[in-house]
Parts: C-alpha cells; structure tokens; sequence
C-alpha cells in the first residue's frame, strides 16, 4: 500500500477540525460541506460518514442521513453512538420499531449511552408505551441525575399516564436543574390545569412563554387557562398566537372558534389593525393569524387580503400570496400595489409575461408607481427584453431615485448585456442606499467574475455569504472565484456549500466538474459532469469535457458517445471535433480521426490540440510529412 503525502493528511486533519467546529456552531450547512470533502479524500472514514449524517439529519434530510449511518456501520458496526444517531433519525420520521432496535443495538454496544436511554425513552412514548419509557428514563437518571430535559420527559410520561403529584415533582425536578427549561414549565402548568389549579396553572405557562414567546404548546394551554379563569379577551389573543405559530393546532382551534362564539365578535377593525402592527414588527406569521381572524367574519375585506398577502410574502410564500393578490383584485380590481404585487409573485414564480401584464395594469392605474415600474424591467429582463428592461428601470428610478432595488435590477439588465462598469455602477448605487443588500452584493461579484476581477468577486460574495448564509448564488459565485484564483480546494467548498443548499442546481454541478478537472481528479469529475447532464442535457461543454476526460482514460466507446452528443448541440466547437477524432484513434478508426481533426481546424486552424492529435494519428499510418508539417504548426502556434 502506498502512503498519501503528508500534506494530505495536513488537510484532513484541518478538515476534520472544521468539520467538528461547525457542529458545535450548529452550522450544519458548512459541517456537510467539509465532510464531503473529508470523505472525497477518505472514503471509508467512518467517523466522517456519521458525522455526515448528522450534519444532514439536522439540516432535515432524512433519507440522506440514514445513508450516510448505514455507510458508516458497515465500515465500523461496533459504534454505539451510529447506532443511537441511527434510532434518533428513524424516530423522526416515525420508524418506531426501526428505531427502537438500533438504540437497542446501541445499548448493548454501551450500556452507559445516555443519549440512546434519552431517545429510546422519548420513542417508547411515541409508541405509547409509557411505563417502559420510563423505565428508560430511569436509566438515563441513574447515570446522570442532574439531566434537566430527562426529568422534564419523565414528567411529561407521569402526565399522560395520570399520575399527576409524581408528574409535578418531576417537572419541579427539571426546573430546579434548568430553571429556563419552558417545556417542563408547561408541563407542569398542564398538570395543573388538569388539576384545576388555574391560577397556579397560568403561572406555570407565564414562566414558559417569558423564556419562550414563540412556544405554541404554552400558547395553547394558556388560552384553555385564561377561558377557565373567565378571561376570554386574553384567552382569544393567546388562541390567535398559537395558531400563528401553528395552523394545524386543533385545540387551539377549538378554543379559539370557541371563544369567538362566547364573545359575539363581529366588528373586525381592531384586528385589522393589530395585524398590520405585526406587519409592521416583522412577525409575519402572527399578522395572518390577526388577517385570519378578519377573514373568518368578513370573507370580502379587501384590505386584509391584500395585507395577508404582503405577509406571506415576506415568508416567501409566492404561491399563497399570489392567490391573497388575486382574492384582493377581484373584490376591488382598482388597488394599483395589489396589481404591483400581483406582478413580483409572478415574476417569481417564473410567469414572466402574466407578470409583465400585472406590472402595466398597475401602470395604467397610477404612472407614477416606482415599484410597478421597476417589476415591469424585471419582467421583461426576464423575457431577455433587456433594453425595454431598462428603459422601465430609469422610469423606476426618476421616480423614485432610492429604490435600491431599481438600482440592483438594472445592474442585472446592464451585466447581461455585457455593459459590465456599467452594471458595477447600478451595484454601488443600491448598495450605497441599502448596505446590507445580499443580492447586489452577489451580482456584484458575478459581475466582477465576468470581467475576471475574482479578488474582488470574493470579497462582494463573502459579503453577501455573511449576509445570507442561504443564498446559494452567493456560494456559487463564491466558487467561481475562488477557482479563478487558482484556490480550488476552498472553490470545492463553498461548490459543496451550494449544492447542500441547492442538490439540483445544474451550474453547481458542473463548476464541480470543472474544479475536479483542474485537480486532475477525473473519476470525480466524470461523476460531477454524468449529475450535471442528468439535470441538464443540453450543456454541450458538459458533454466536451466528458468525452475528453473518457478519452483521457482511453474509453474510446464513451468517448465517442459523449463527442457526438456535444455536436449534435452544437456542430461547430472545434473542442468536440478534436475530442471525436481522439475517441476515433483510440478505436483504431484513423481515417476517421483523420476527418473528425480537420472538421476541428476547419473551425480553428491554429488549435494545437487538433494539430497536435492529428500530427500522431499520421505519423502512425506512416504518412511523415504530413505529420511533420502538423507539428511545425504546433511549434508556431504553442
């Protein structure tokens, strides 16, 4: 066996040190993104493979994590903390029994895994055997006493099983260990409801909510409390700010419905006002349960339509705001930033040309909405109508000249039209109105990419990174240039980062390829370039770089597959050509090659590749002369 040089195993164990910071970060995204990379240079590492998992079960991919466990089982079964990672992710996404066999398996591994004994004990309640979870329980405080989250679950067992005093004593236990512990709090403020003890009950959830303001459980119990003790006015407010929380709450539901019949409520001004002050706030999903409430009573309120709509929004829920729009529009067809609206959500949604007729009704409303203006460019940038595009934006911005969102669309309209100082110029605008401005920061560095300024490209997209650590186009400008500075380890990064924000992005993909290329990993690559034309057929310089990796590898066969799907995209890449008759020459088919370099030099008469394959082919038939002057010319042309 051969050993790897030293400075790999330096950047492994940098790796591993990054890998293992992010996690205790809680930066999950980051965590997956060095593993990959670990487990490209280590394969059957199977720490990496669990600590890949984890990093994927946090992020909420399930399937994706229990592969990754297994991967790391078969590599290493002997570790009980795989084997707990394991049961916990398959609890999550209700594999009981599943589940509950691998914290076994883990148990028997290390009988002293506190963390299995906390999951086998919250998977036993899930399968509603409450007297073996705490048994499990139990075990857990045996080994570690002072486990504030065990002995809050142990009294949420003793509730459900109805043995109250030893519930609230359990809980008191939990709260005197971590006395921010809001859950234990509500469970104990649920035991005292169900004891009737209300007042006691609703300081227990008081407690809760004041560490807590966004806990819907507490939420919930607090209004049945608040409606015992007659005080329904709270008690609605607490119904309404769990259900923000949680729509699908059906006690909360019922208590609100509830509540509303009690009260006799019908005058809704008051809750249209308190919605838009959450609007205002920034607590979106509280200001559509407050629309909710208006809507419930009043179907045709205009105004709360159009303003549920802003909200979801702003929760980037295009689909549902464009239907709130709609619903806005056909009570009163005259709201000019209703039709406004109509038209971002569309242009989202990729409805370019509905969303440039929303934008010229609203127009035709009012001339003199900036913001219609400027959806009206980025409808037709969109349509690749990039001149009428800016045409509308410098409308926009006569308007109103602080539109910082005018400024970064005509940036894109100018880069795209390859006006690229141009376009940097829009950029400083609307960063110089709106500094924290993710988006103009990350075309800003696509921008400085294009024109080959990747030290600045960097510092833009680490601006608009840090800004927005889920902005994938940020990470994806960020690879590209990182790899235009040659620091194509660190480009594989933040390609990874991309793809963990977004697995389907085809440019992702291929970037990848390209980057592995570079580092003369060619296995890798093939398989980065096989993702990148499974999601993108049509990228003929995807198919180029295939056939000519497979020809590096002397897969003549592939090779030549791969050569003619790239021409059949585009029969006039002289690269393609060369690749053909390379995939040719290695299947002995030399007239054939002969054809396919000269097609190549038709188009670039000065490509040393063509030349020089060709050169090689004729010095193999015997045909000197011709192999010379061939050569001669890659002497004058190299």
């Amino acid at each position: 066996m051969t050993s790897e040089p030293s400075s790999i195993h330096e950047n492994l164990d940098d790796l591993l040190k990054a890998g293992s910071e992010y996690l205790r970060n809680a930066r999950y995204g980051d965590a997956l993104a060095v593993y990959d990379r670990v487990l490209t240079l280590t394969p059957n590492n199977a720490g990496a493979w669990n600590a890949k998992g984890y990093s994927l079960a946090e992020l909420g991919r399930s399937a994706e994590a229990l592969s990754a466990y297994d991967r790391s089982l078969e590599l290493d079964a002997s570790n009980a903390w795989v084997w707990a990672n394991k049961g916990n992710t398959l609890g999550e996404i209700g594999q009981l029994d599943e589940a509950l066999a691998a914290l076994d398996r883990a148990l028997t591994l290390d009988p002293n895994n506190t963390f299995a004994w906390g999951i086998k004990g919250i998977t036993l309640e899930q399968m509603g055997v409450r007297e073996e979870a705490l048994v499990a329980y139990d075990h857990l405080l045996a080994l570690d006493p002072n486990d504030t989250i065990t002995w809050k679950n142990k009294g949420r067992a003793l509730y459900a099983l109805r043995r109250d005093d030893d519930a609230v004593a359990a809980c008191d236990r939990a709260i005197s260990l971590g006395p921010n512990n809001f859950a234990a709090w509500t469970i104990k403020g649920k035991v005292l409801y169900s004891l009737r003890r209300y007042e006691e009950a609703l300081a227990a959830h008081d407690r809760a909510l004041a560490i807590n303001p966004k806990f819907a459980d507490a939420l919930t119990f607090r209004s049945a409390t608040l409606h015992e003790l007659g005080r329904r006015e709270e008690a609605l407010a607490s119904s309404e700010q769990a259900l923000a929380l949680d729509s699908n709450d059906m006690l909360a539901r019922q208590i609100h419905d509830l509540l509303i019949a009690e009260m006799g409520r019908t005058d809704t001004t008051d809750w249209l006002a308190q919605g838009n002050t959450l609007m205002n706030q920034g607590q979106f999903e509280e200001a559509i349960a407050m629309y909710d409430r208006v809507l419930t009573l009043n179907p045709n309120e205009a105004a709360a339509w159009y303003n549920k709509g802003n909200a979801l929004a702003h929760l980037g829920r295009d689909q549902e705001a464009l239907a709130a729009f709609d619903r806005t529009l056909a009570i009163n067809p005259t709201i000019v930033v209703a039709w406004t609206n109509r038209g971002a959500m569309l242009n989202g949604l990729g409805r370019h040309q509905e969303a440039l007729a929303a934008s010229d009704r609203a127009i035709s409303l009012d001339p003199s909405s900036a913001e219609a203006w400027s959806n009206k460019g980025s409808a037709l940038d969109d349509l690749g109508r990039r001149e009428e595009a800016l045409v509308a934006y410098d409308q926009a911005l006569t308007l109103d000249p602080n539109n910082a969102a005018a400024w970064a669309n005509k940036g894109n309209a100018l880069s795209g039209l390859e006006r690229y100082e141009q376009a940097l110029a829009a950029y400083d605008q609307a960063l110089a109105i709106t500094p924290t401005f993710a988006l103009a920061w990350t075309n800003m560095g696509m921008t400085l990419n294009d024109l080959g300024h990747y030290a600045d490209a960097l510092v833009a997209c680490d601006r608009a990174t840090t800004l927005d650590p889920g902005y994938v186009n940020a990470w994806l400008n960020k690879g590209i240039a990182l790899y235009g500075l040659g620091r194509n380890e660190e480009a594989l990064i933040a390609i990874d980062r991309t793809l963990s924000l977004a697995p389907n992005l085809a440019t992702a993909w291929f970037n990848k390829g390209t980057v592995l290329q570079k580092l003369g990993r060619i296995e890798a690559a093939l398989s980065a370039y096989d993702q990148t034309l499974a999601l993108d057929p049509t990228n003929a310089i995807a198919w180029i770089n295939k056939s000519g990796l497979l020809g590096r590898l002397m897969r003549g066969e592939e090779a030549l597959l791969a050569s003619d799907q790239a021409l059949a995209l585009n029969s006039s890449d002289a690269l393609a050509w060369t690749n053909r008759g390379v995939a040719f020459a290695l299947l002995q088919r030399d007239d054939e090659a002969l054809v396919a370099f000269d097609r190549a030099l038709a188009l670039a008469p000065t490509y040393v590749g063509a030349l020089g394959a060709k050169a090689l082919v004729l010095r193999k038939l015997g045909r000197l002369a011709e192999a010379e002057a061939a050569e001669q010319q890659v002497r004058e042309n190299g």
